[in-house]
């Protein structure tokens, strides 16, 4: 009696432990982090895809995209593009507020026009129109 009692745990107990080796041989997905996925939405211009990534399986190597958000590139280059007119247009004030004179003025304006600059390239390069070819 208590013979089979054993066999029958040591039987139900293999079967848990062939259920566990399947479930652990499916391929499991890690999920893209909630701000990785938006930078890739909002900067799909500059890296000029037309996917975002979801979730991907380092085993296999598989992944699973979404189409890129256009409309939040379109928002993040006019945020591009709004912060390096305000940098340009603030670093104008300041220099015409000390009446030119560049030593009273200090670093503020170069670091405004460096920084205008970068995003106003940025900004463009975002906006621009972008095709995917099939390679």
């Amino acid at each position: 009696m208590e013979k089979e009692k054993i066999n029958k745990r040591e039987n139900e107990e293999g079967l848990n432990r062939e259920n566990k080796s399947e479930e652990e041989r499916e391929t499991k997905y890690i999920q893209v982090s909630k701000w990785r996925r938006f930078s890739g939405h909002a900067f799909s211009g500059l890296t000029e895809t037309d996917s975002v990534l979801v979730k991907y399986c380092p085993q296999t190597l598989e992944s699973v995209s979404e189409p890129a958000n256009k409309t939040l590139r379109n928002m993040t280059s006019f945020a591009l593009l709004s912060y390096a007119a305000f940098s340009f247009y603030k670093r104008r004030q300041i220099i015409k507020r000390m009446q030119g004179l560049s030593s009273l003025v200090g670093v503020a304006p170069t670091l405004l026009s460096w920084s205008g600059s970068i995003s106003l390239i940025f900004g463009l390069m975002n906006a621009r129109p972008f095709t995917p070819t099939d390679d």
